[in-house]
């Protein structure tokens, strides 16, 4: 990535119309000279990204950037919304995924309606590319997101390549912890039945962070045990230092699974019985937990 310093000699001595000029011919890929890294690889994005990210860049000039970026997001929205793609420009893939990493990386606020937009296109129409989708999904992250859009984000949560993303914003917007629990377990289990290309423990850690839950780890995995994909799942968290100590006990493993199966036995009842004694009650820890209790 380039300097601040660096990109904005790049501008120094343009006018504001040749700097939105010159943000849309990075954008769309006409103009991918490097800016001093001395790399011919150099993303011809970063430029944009580092205008947009210096906070002494004059306001007129900061306008001018986010004019060019609203010049190329207006012209891919109308290649999107044709039929069929009847517009021809060969750029125009490139240059989508461009615009979505500079708003992901420098997070625009003015230009979040647009992400938005981009978001609801891109996610309903047929064949789009998994890369184009995650991109899109990716620019809207950046944002803050609302209750409102936890229908959105819960469709996105069925696409493999793009429900790791789903998850992480469903676990900062919608506080509920017991459909967070459910989300990950079913994600974990089509991580490992179905291949999904997601890392679910690594989601499990953030998801307890950021809602303040420790507990929801040992929760998720206790309901984990009960699935068919448990000894993979056992596996899979064996492989890493942090995740290998959430490995519980054979006597734990046994304990939990039996309060779990017990719950919903005493829940069936419970019509007969007029009462749902604690399951504790019923079902007593093994001894070596009660001695490391009381220890």
């Amino acid at each position: 990535m380039i300097t601040l310093d660096q990109a904005y000699e790049r501008i120094r001595g343009l006018s504001t119309k040749e700097i939105r000029e010159l943000t849309v011919r990075r954008l769309r890929g006409e103009d991918a000279m490097p800016v001093g890294s001395g790399y011919t690889d150099e993303p011809s994005e970063d430029l944009v990204i580092q205008l947009l990210r210096n906070p002494k860049l004059q306001k007129s000039k900061q306008k001018a950037v986010l004019a060019g970026c609203k010049d190329v997001y207006a012209e891919l929205l109308r290649w999107l919304a044709s039929a069929d793609g009847d517009i021809k420009d060969s750029l125009l893939p490139e240059a989508l995924l461009r615009v979505c990493r500079v708003v992901d990386v420098a997070a625009p606020k003015d230009l979040s309606l647009l992400a938005d937009t981009m978001l609801t296109i891109v996610r309903g129409k047929p064949g789009i590319p998994a890369d184009v989708l995650a991109a899109a999904v990716r620019a809207c992250m950046g944002f803050d997101q609302t209750p409102g859009s936890i229908p959105l984000w819960e469709e996105l949560l069925e696409i493999p390549e793009v429900a790791a993303y789903a998850l992480n914003v469903l676990v900062t917007v919608d506080p509920d912890r017991e459909r967070t629990k459910a989300r990950l377990v079913e994600l974990y289990r089509k991580q490992i039945e179905d291949g999904w290309p997601v890392d679910t423990a690594f989601l499990i850690r953030r998801a307890a962070r950021i809602q303040g839950d420790p507990k929801m780890i040992e929760e998720v995995l206790t309901a984990l045990q009960l699935e068919k994909c448990w000894p993979q799942v056992q596996s899979s968290l064996a492989l890493r230092k942090w995740s290998k100590i959430w490995l519980p006990s054979r006597d734990e493993l046994s304990h939990r699974a039996s309060q779990v199966l017990m719950r919903a036995r005493l829940s069936q009842l419970a019509p007969f019985r007029g009462f749902v004694p604690p399951v504790e009650e019923v079902c007593a820890p093994p001894k070596a937990l009660q001695a490391s209790v009381a220890a």
